[in-house]
């Protein structure tokens, strides 16, 4: 979402005749993006920012803005922690960053409605992320979400359509649907079609770029309709492989964190996902040490994920954000020397479950789209099935689709090779 929201004000500003540079200290202006959704994240964006005091004592002529999420919590405080500041822009302002380039500290409220008109400037031209509803009416009490983004608000599908069309024009190959509830999709649009709003985007944009790759993040899990299970095998656009976040296995924390959804109803979405597309990947968070989990609790969670067997897995301690729900709740949260043994013991289990997922890739020929050159040399790229993968190939194959065999798992990613006889696929 945030890399979305720097390429709308990217295209602001290409408008308006700026070109991207390399660093700070070349630019005109700067903008730091700012994330909230864990403490880490927050801080780092701070961080960031006070690092740019030098360069605004150096040259004071250079705007310096902050936006995101922490400018959207936080905007007066930023404004008197960080005076050197030329501008704070929350979430719901960033299609009108070229009036607080011209009018500085400028309030000018909601910005306009994110369209398929809307300026752009992709940082990559054959990924492209598109947003399709924004805001989150979920409320669950560990997310800040609701309070910077606001409500859910979905783009009409014809608007959205007309986006996808204009990148399929463009040769894209891959398209990220994006919000905070994705599968949320239309719920605001009025009565659905046959489908829900959101099986119904994934049909039509199967009709529209059934030779490239569909994704979407991140999905809810109690969002989860079987319409879409149903028709996922017949969308050849729409890649194997999930991300639905089970935050925890245990049905009183699932309650506490307000996520509508049972653990049992959960392993039956993962069960039906599975009799649907075996080969399915699925992936998920995890948060460890939430408000009063207790060590049954957590070998709930341990147990769900051993019956689960995901393919990965991003698991997090608890972290407290101000204003939540779940900073007020009674029970505390577990120690924290109890938390990251908690959290070293899920990952010991999940780490033997990743390496078994990509133990099954080797020997099979997998299509990747290669996304630049890797560390060890090569190229790396994803497949479907959201696997890293690095081969020896040249920089001409970056954005291309390309079949590969897999030879062997190497850490967290696969090597493979070029098959005999075997062509890529024209970007």
């Amino acid at each position: 979402m945030n890399l979305h929201d720097s390429e709308i004000v990217a295209g602001q500003l290409a408008r308006l005749g700026y070109e991207l540079v390399d660093a700070p200290d070349s630019a005109d202006a700067v903008f730091v993006n700012t994330c909230t959704v864990r403490e880490h994240a927050k801080l780092r964006g701070l961080a960031r920012l006070r690092e740019l005091s030098g360069l605004k004592r150096r040259r004071p002529e250079v705007f310096v803005a902050a936006m995101g999420c922490v400018a959207s919590e936080e905007r007066t405080r930023l404004f008197e922690t960080l005076p050197f500041l030329d501008a704070v822009i929350p979430t719901d302002q960033v299609t009108q960053v070229s009036r607080f380039l011209s009018e500085q500290r400028a309030d000018f409220g909601p910005s306009e409605a994110l369209t398929a008109e809307t300026p752009r400037l992709r940082f990559s031209s054959f990924k492209a992320c598109v947003t399709i509803i924004t805001g989150c009416n979920m409320d669950c009490t560990y997310c800040i979400v609701p309070r910077t983004r606001g409500r859910e608000k979905s783009r009409p599908l014809p608007d959205v359509l007309r986006e996808v069309d204009s990148l399929v024009l463009a040769g894209y190959r891959e398209i990220l649907f994006l919000g905070q509830t994705v599968n949320a999709y239309g719920d605001d649009l009025g009565p659905m079609p046959a489908d829900s709003w959101f099986t119904e985007l994934l049909r039509e944009t199967d009709r529209r770029f059934s030779g490239g790759r569909v994704r979407f993040l991140s999905p809810h899990p109690g969002k989860l309709t079987d319409d879409l299970i149903s028709a996922w095998p017949d969308l050849g656009s729409l890649c194997e492989h999930i991300h639905l976040p089970v935050q925890s296995g245990s049905d009183r924390i699932l309650r506490r964190m307000k996520r509508f959804y049972t653990r049992e109803s959960f392993l039956r979405k993962v069960g039906a996902l599975r009799r649907a597309m075996p080969d399915i990947a699925i992936t998920t968070d995890v948060i460890v040490g939430f408000p009063g989990e207790t060590e049954e609790d957590f070998r709930q969670t341990l147990s769900l994920c051993e019956e689960v067997g995901f393919d990965a897995a991003y698991m997090y301690l608890y972290s407290p954000r101000s204003g939540t729900a779940a900073t007020r709740l009674k029970d505390p949260s577990p120690p924290h020397d109890v938390a990251v043994d908690r959290h070293a013991s899920l990952a010991e289990v999940q780490s033997a479950h990743t390496r078994a997922s990509l133990a099954r890739q080797v020997g099979r020929v997998v299509e990747v789209l290669f996304e630049g050159p890797a560390r060890e040399g090569g190229l790396f790229g994803k497949s479907r099935a959201f696997h890293t993968v690095v081969a020896d190939l040249p920089l001409t194959e970056v954005g291309r689709v390309v079949p590969v065999r897999v030879e062997r798992v190497a850490g967290t990613s696969l090597r493979a090779s070029i098959p005999s006889a075997v062509p890529s696929c024209a970007a």
